[in-house]
Protein backbone atom coordinates (compact mmCIF):
# COMPACT_ATOMS: atom_id res chain seq x y z
CA UNK A 1 0.00 0.00 0.00
CA UNK A 2 2.82 2.48 1.05
CA UNK A 3 4.37 1.61 -2.44
CA UNK A 4 1.26 2.40 -4.14
CA UNK A 5 0.71 5.19 -2.17
CA UNK A 6 3.71 6.50 -3.51
CA UNK A 7 3.51 5.57 -6.79
CA UNK A 8 0.34 7.76 -7.07
CA UNK A 9 2.22 10.61 -5.55
CA UNK A 10 4.48 10.32 -8.07
CA UNK A 11 1.80 10.41 -10.64
CA UNK A 12 -0.30 13.00 -9.33
CA UNK A 13 2.76 15.44 -8.54
CA UNK A 14 3.75 14.60 -12.38
CA UNK A 15 0.11 15.22 -13.87
CA UNK A 16 0.11 18.74 -12.23
CA UNK A 17 3.31 19.66 -12.98
CA UNK A 18 3.11 18.76 -16.22
CA UNK A 19 -0.57 20.13 -16.89
CA UNK A 20 -0.81 22.81 -14.48
CA UNK A 21 2.30 24.61 -13.33
CA UNK A 22 4.38 24.32 -16.14
CA UNK A 23 1.70 25.50 -18.01
CA UNK A 24 1.48 29.12 -15.47
CA UNK A 25 5.00 29.22 -15.55
CA UNK A 26 5.10 29.51 -19.23
CA UNK A 27 2.22 31.62 -19.05
CA UNK A 28 4.12 33.84 -16.71
CA UNK A 29 7.63 33.98 -19.01
CA UNK A 30 5.23 35.19 -21.99
CA UNK A 31 4.13 37.64 -20.03
CA UNK A 32 7.09 38.91 -18.61
CA UNK A 33 8.34 39.04 -21.83
CA UNK A 34 5.33 40.76 -23.46
CA UNK A 35 6.15 43.59 -20.55
CA UNK A 36 9.74 43.70 -21.25
CA UNK A 37 9.51 43.61 -25.20
CA UNK A 38 5.85 45.04 -25.72
CA UNK A 39 5.59 42.44 -28.93
CA UNK A 40 2.17 41.79 -29.92
CA UNK A 41 3.68 38.08 -31.06
CA UNK A 42 3.48 36.96 -27.55
CA UNK A 43 -0.13 36.68 -27.73
CA UNK A 44 -0.68 34.44 -30.75
CA UNK A 45 2.74 32.23 -28.93
CA UNK A 46 -0.09 31.78 -25.68
CA UNK A 47 -3.01 31.28 -27.78
CA UNK A 48 -1.01 28.20 -29.75
CA UNK A 49 -0.09 26.93 -26.12
CA UNK A 50 -3.81 26.63 -25.89
CA UNK A 51 -4.55 22.49 -26.62
CA UNK A 52 -6.91 21.62 -23.06
CA UNK A 53 -10.46 23.15 -22.29
CA UNK A 54 -9.91 24.04 -18.51
CA UNK A 55 -8.98 27.17 -15.78
CA UNK A 56 -5.53 27.66 -17.31
CA UNK A 57 -6.20 27.90 -21.06
CA UNK A 58 -9.48 30.32 -20.23
CA UNK A 59 -6.87 32.86 -18.61
CA UNK A 60 -4.46 32.03 -21.18
CA UNK A 61 -6.89 33.11 -24.02
CA UNK A 62 -7.68 36.14 -22.24
CA UNK A 63 -4.04 37.47 -21.26
CA UNK A 64 -3.74 36.72 -24.89
CA UNK A 65 -6.71 38.60 -25.96
CA UNK A 66 -5.91 41.03 -23.90
CA UNK A 67 -2.58 41.85 -25.01
CA UNK A 68 -3.64 42.45 -28.48
CA UNK A 69 -6.47 44.42 -27.46
CA UNK A 70 -3.65 46.62 -25.56
CA UNK A 71 -1.35 46.69 -28.23
CA UNK A 72 -3.82 47.71 -30.54
CA UNK A 73 -4.86 50.57 -28.24
CA UNK A 74 -1.31 51.24 -27.97
CA UNK A 75 -0.83 51.64 -31.89
CA UNK A 76 -3.94 53.94 -32.00
CA UNK A 77 -2.64 56.54 -29.26
CA UNK A 78 0.68 56.99 -31.02
CA UNK A 79 -0.59 57.22 -34.35
CA UNK A 80 -3.02 60.16 -32.85
CA UNK A 81 0.26 61.31 -30.77
CA UNK A 82 1.89 61.32 -34.52
CA UNK A 83 -1.12 63.23 -36.05
CA UNK A 84 -1.19 65.70 -33.31
CA UNK A 85 2.34 66.84 -33.28
CA UNK A 86 2.19 66.62 -37.52
CA UNK A 87 -0.83 69.08 -37.03
CA UNK A 88 0.73 71.51 -34.44
CA UNK A 89 3.84 71.54 -36.70
CA UNK A 90 1.44 72.85 -39.34
CA UNK A 91 0.10 75.03 -37.32
CA UNK A 92 3.78 76.35 -35.90
CA UNK A 93 4.56 76.80 -39.67
CA UNK A 94 1.11 78.98 -40.88
CA UNK A 95 1.81 81.19 -38.18
CA UNK A 96 5.30 81.35 -39.08
CA UNK A 97 4.89 81.85 -42.84
CA UNK A 98 2.02 84.54 -41.32
CA UNK A 99 4.63 86.66 -39.47
CA UNK A 100 7.15 86.47 -42.52
CA UNK A 101 7.68 88.75 -45.87
CA UNK A 102 6.83 86.95 -48.95
CA UNK A 103 9.87 88.74 -51.11
CA UNK A 104 12.46 88.88 -48.80
CA UNK A 105 12.10 86.56 -46.13
CA UNK A 106 12.15 88.60 -43.31
CA UNK A 107 9.48 89.39 -40.52
CA UNK A 108 6.63 91.46 -41.38
CA UNK A 109 4.57 94.68 -40.08
CA UNK A 110 2.34 91.64 -38.21
CA UNK A 111 5.45 90.67 -36.39
CA UNK A 112 6.55 93.90 -36.04
CA UNK A 113 3.56 94.60 -34.21
CA UNK A 114 3.43 91.69 -32.02
CA UNK A 115 7.40 92.62 -30.97
CA UNK A 116 6.14 96.19 -30.28
CA UNK A 117 3.71 95.03 -27.97
CA UNK A 118 6.38 92.35 -26.20
CA UNK A 119 8.39 94.89 -25.91
CA UNK A 120 5.93 97.80 -24.28
CA UNK A 121 4.77 94.78 -22.21
CA UNK A 122 8.42 94.32 -20.44
CA UNK A 123 8.54 98.43 -20.25
CA UNK A 124 5.55 98.28 -18.34
CA UNK A 125 6.42 95.56 -15.84
CA UNK A 126 10.36 94.86 -15.92
CA UNK A 127 11.18 98.67 -16.69
CA UNK A 128 12.77 97.82 -19.76
CA UNK A 129 14.54 100.65 -21.58
CA UNK A 130 17.66 99.51 -23.19
CA UNK A 131 16.64 99.51 -26.73
CA UNK A 132 16.61 101.59 -29.91
CA UNK A 133 14.94 101.59 -33.06
CA UNK A 134 16.27 102.24 -36.56
CA UNK A 135 14.24 103.09 -39.48
CA UNK A 136 15.17 102.52 -43.39
CA UNK A 137 13.67 103.96 -46.17
CA UNK A 138 14.69 102.98 -49.48
CA UNK A 139 14.66 105.99 -52.13
CA UNK A 140 13.57 105.85 -55.39
CA UNK A 141 11.83 103.11 -55.92
CA UNK A 142 8.64 103.65 -57.67
CA UNK A 143 11.36 105.19 -60.10
CA UNK A 144 12.97 101.80 -60.12
CA UNK A 145 9.49 99.73 -60.54
CA UNK A 146 8.44 103.15 -62.82
CA UNK A 147 11.42 102.84 -65.54
CA UNK A 148 12.79 99.49 -65.00
CA UNK A 149 9.94 97.12 -63.81
CA UNK A 150 8.95 96.13 -60.60
CA UNK A 151 11.06 92.90 -60.84
CA UNK A 152 13.87 95.33 -60.84
CA UNK A 153 12.46 96.95 -57.98
CA UNK A 154 12.00 93.50 -56.26
CA UNK A 155 15.72 93.49 -56.94
CA UNK A 156 16.40 96.83 -54.93
CA UNK A 157 14.41 95.69 -52.22
CA UNK A 158 15.99 92.69 -51.58
CA UNK A 159 19.37 94.28 -51.98
CA UNK A 160 18.95 96.92 -49.67
CA UNK A 161 17.00 94.30 -46.99
CA UNK A 162 20.33 91.89 -47.41
CA UNK A 163 22.90 94.90 -46.34
CA UNK A 164 20.23 96.01 -43.58
CA UNK A 165 20.51 92.44 -41.93
CA UNK A 166 23.99 91.93 -42.25
CA UNK A 167 25.21 95.36 -40.71
CA UNK A 168 22.75 94.58 -37.76
CA UNK A 169 23.02 91.21 -37.70
CA UNK A 170 22.05 90.42 -33.90
CA UNK A 171 18.65 92.38 -34.39
CA UNK A 172 15.43 91.46 -35.62
CA UNK A 173 14.48 92.99 -38.85
CA UNK A 174 11.34 94.04 -40.12
CA UNK A 175 9.71 94.72 -43.61
CA UNK A 176 6.96 96.94 -42.31
CA UNK A 177 5.94 98.57 -45.78
CA UNK A 178 7.12 98.37 -49.44
CA UNK A 179 10.14 100.25 -48.90
CA UNK A 180 10.18 100.83 -44.82
CA UNK A 181 12.56 98.73 -42.85
CA UNK A 182 12.20 98.61 -39.27
CA UNK A 183 15.21 97.28 -36.82
CA UNK A 184 14.81 96.43 -33.24
CA UNK A 185 18.68 97.13 -31.75
CA UNK A 186 19.25 94.92 -28.80
CA UNK A 187 22.30 93.77 -26.92
CA UNK A 188 25.37 94.45 -28.90
CA UNK A 189 23.83 96.28 -31.86
CA UNK A 190 22.00 98.51 -29.19
CA UNK A 191 24.75 99.36 -27.68
CA UNK A 192 27.37 100.09 -30.97
CA UNK A 193 24.10 101.73 -32.47
CA UNK A 194 26.22 104.51 -33.84
CA UNK A 195 28.62 102.45 -35.14
CA UNK A 196 26.13 100.70 -37.29
CA UNK A 197 24.42 103.31 -39.01
CA UNK A 198 28.14 104.60 -39.70
CA UNK A 199 28.91 101.35 -41.19
CA UNK A 200 25.27 101.33 -43.21
CA UNK A 201 25.43 104.82 -44.61
CA UNK A 202 29.11 103.64 -45.67
CA UNK A 203 28.13 100.64 -47.02
CA UNK A 204 25.24 102.32 -49.28
CA UNK A 205 27.62 104.95 -50.22
CA UNK A 206 30.01 102.50 -51.63
CA UNK A 207 26.81 100.50 -53.33
CA UNK A 208 25.60 103.96 -55.05
CA UNK A 209 29.55 104.91 -56.60
CA UNK A 210 29.87 101.19 -57.63
CA UNK A 211 29.40 101.95 -61.93
CA UNK A 212 29.39 98.32 -62.32
CA UNK A 213 26.08 97.49 -61.07
CA UNK A 214 23.13 98.08 -62.74
CA UNK A 215 20.98 101.24 -61.67
CA UNK A 216 17.91 99.60 -59.48
CA UNK A 217 21.26 97.88 -57.73
CA UNK A 218 22.65 101.52 -56.77
CA UNK A 219 20.00 101.08 -54.12
CA UNK A 220 20.26 104.16 -51.80
CA UNK A 221 18.43 104.65 -48.35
Amino acid sequence: MAILMVIICLILTWVIGSKYISRLVSLKHKVTEYTNNKDVVVADDILKSVIYKDEISDLSEQIAFMIKELDEHTNTLVKKNEELEEAQNKIKTANELARRDSLTGIRNKKAYDDEVERIEYRMATEGFKEFGIAMIDLNFLKYINDNFGHEKGNIAINKICKIVCVVFAHSPVFRIGGDEFVVILMNADYMEAEALVKKFKNDVEAIQADELLDPWERVSA
